[in-house]
């Protein structure tokens, strides 16, 4: 059963129009209890570019500013989706983690200052976690792990402080899918990328200074915390090996994108450029092969993908940028035929507002794709979407500003924007 309950807490941008929408109340009976649920179908959400789509189910719950002027980016879901951790930044920096089951906060923790906030949460367990960095004066820069355990209250577990970095505030946070494994990675102005392994109870088990080719864009670990994947500004990817601190192989991405991911189990990764998107798989120890590619179109980039869990099936958001950015291509494709499963388009002819995809995620099955965007200024498409492997659109919220960070939990039951 898919119980999408699209969570959006922390939302703000770009300001759409409000739409006429249906409500109803309905009990639902779940092992943890029994909830009160309303539901949400957006009238505006039911028609894209002239096609009827399914009814869309609205959030469970929505968390906003209330007047504290801080934005969310980034969200992490953990414990199967029965909790997710937010960071709010910008202004009274802090992050809130939250039940999925109320919009009340289990805690709220205070960063006040951070010039960024990064949470990661446990695929399968309840252990929380956030890196804070801080600007020490002078645009000198240290970043600390705080980490949570959610049935402790607000108080961290532990924490650890990680190496100055001079004016270098990229950085990069993750939790194993077990909890047991915390890995940390920061930029260092000095030409080196420090990377911490902490087990459960904050202990360094593991600790790496390795040089860097550039600065970090982007990071993901495996599921057991086994291999760290970082795409650097400089268009290449980083394969690390957390137990040797071993380089497992780096190569040319072909320019410096967003569009990133690494497989559950490792052996994969994917990216985008403007030639479309690429699969990568290790098909033999130590050797990395391009096994899957799919064009790009002249005007557009692939701006973001996904892959599920063993690389079989990869998402990608082909974005249009000349003469607008008008058009968003979602779709998903079979790894191993190089053949689309589904490529479903978004559209907003004459919008003044930049219709960007900014994330997507895929759960480790690959039975369905959730995507966000910013919007457009015509509210003609919603900014956060979800499709199942045949390309119905099973999900849709028109939001009241623009999304900026989702996770999906494993299951592919619950989402976080």
């Amino acid at each position: 059963m898919l119980l999408l309950s699209l969570l959006a807490p922390f939302m703000q941008g770009a300001i759409a129009p409000d739409q006429p929408s249906l409500q109803r109340q309905t009990v639902e009976v779940r092992q943890e209890g029994v909830f009160l649920v309303e539901e949400n179908t957006m009238r505006s959400a039911q028609q894209l570019s002239g096609s009827t789509l399914a009814a869309s189910t609205g959030p469970r719950w929505q968390v906003d500013d209330l007047g504290l002027a801080w934005i969310g980016q980034r969200v992490a879901m953990g414990d199967s989706g029965a909790w997710m951790v937010g960071a709010k930044e910008l202004n009274n920096e802090m992050v809130g983690a939250y039940a999925t089951s109320s919009a009340t906060p289990l805690f709220d923790y205070s960063f006040l200052g951070a010039v960024a906030v990064r949470p990661a949460a446990s695929n399968r367990s309840g252990n929380l976690a956030a890196l804070a960095t801080f600007d020490l004066g002078g645009f000198s820069f240290q970043s600390t792990v705080y980490s949570w355990d959610r049935m402790s209250g607000s108080v961290p577990t532990w924490t650890a402080t990680l190496p100055a970095t001079g004016n270098v505030a990229a950085a990069f946070l993750d939790v194993n899918e077990s909890g047991t494994r915390t890995v940390a990675a920061v930029s260092n102005t000095n030409g080196t990328t420090h990377i911490r392994v902490f087990d459960k109870a904050g202990l360094i088990i593991n600790s790496y200074d390795a040089p860097a080719s550039a600065n970090i864009r982007f990071g993901a670990i495996d599921a057991k915390a086994d291999r760290l994947y970082l795409g650097m500004y400089n268009g290449f990817c980083e394969i690390y090996d957390l137990h040797t601190g071993t380089l497992l192989h780096s190569q040319t991405l072909g320019g410096s994108f967003d569009a990133h991911a690494f497989s559950g189990d490792g052996n994969t990764f994917a990216y985008g450029n403007f030639g479309g998107n690429t699969v990568v798989q290790e098909t033999a120890p130590g050797v990395w092969t391009t096994v899957a590619t799919r064009g790009g179109v002249s005007g557009a980039y692939v701006g973001q993908v996904a892959l599920n869990h063993d690389g079989s099936r990869c998402g990608f958001a082909s974005q249009r940028y000349t003469p607008n950015y008008d058009h968003l291509e979602i779709g998903m494709m079979d790894v191993a035929s190089g053949v689309d499963l589904f490529s479903n388009s978004l559209d907003a002819p004459g919008t003044t507002f930049q219709l960007i995809a900014s994330g997507l995620d895929m759960d480790d099955a690959g039975d369905y794709l959730a995507g966000i965007s910013w919007g457009d200024s015509l509210n003609l498409t919603p900014e956060v979407f979800v499709y199942d492997a045949s390309g119905a659109l099973t999900s849709s919220v028109d939001t009241t500003g623009s999304a900026f960070g989702l996770d999906m939990d494993a299951d592919g039951d619950v989402l976080a924007v």
